[in-house]
């Protein structure tokens, strides 16, 4: 599944009635992935999985985004696999959990992130780095190789 084909799973996954989580504000620096994945869990009241074989480091600081979304960005950032059951969300380690990925997502005020996204895909030069956004709350969403 390609990257963009994922993050529209994601971004249905959170639209789909009765799936709508509470916004979270998240303020960590060098935080272990796995207790923060639970965290974002506990203060949304989502039910959350999360494998043994999840390791690693996390900085983060986002205001106001919804859980799940919050929930699927940090996985797919850290090369893992997000799968939901019903209202669990089941995180576990995927192919490229060995590959470090970075993910940043910028909130545009006075431009529209489909033509900011567009001009970006055709300015970059790092075909490594993927550049998609979302309309709905006008979010651009940077994915690279750290």
């Amino acid at each position: 599944m390609s990257l963009k084909s994922a993050i529209l799973l994601g971004f249905l996954l959170i639209c789909l009635p009765g799936m709508a989580s509470r916004l979270v504000d998240l303020d960590v620096k060098n935080a272990d992935l796995r207790r923060t994945l639970e965290k974002i869990g506990r203060q949304a009241s989502i039910n959350i999985i999360v494998s043994p074989k999840v390791t690693g480091k996390i900085t983060c600081l986002v205001k106001q985004m919804e859980a799940r979304e919050l929930i699927f960005f940090l996985a797919r950032a850290n090369g893992l696999e997000v799968e939901t059951r019903g209202n669990i969300i089941i995180v576990m380690a995927g192919k490229s959990a060995s590959r470090e990925k970075r993910v940043e997502i910028i909130s545009l005020q006075y431009a529209n992130s489909a033509e900011v996204a567009k001009m970006l895909q055709q300015l970059r030069q790092d075909k490594s780095v993927t550049v998609t956004q979302d309309e709905r709350t006008n979010r651009l969403i940077l994915v690279y190789d750290e």
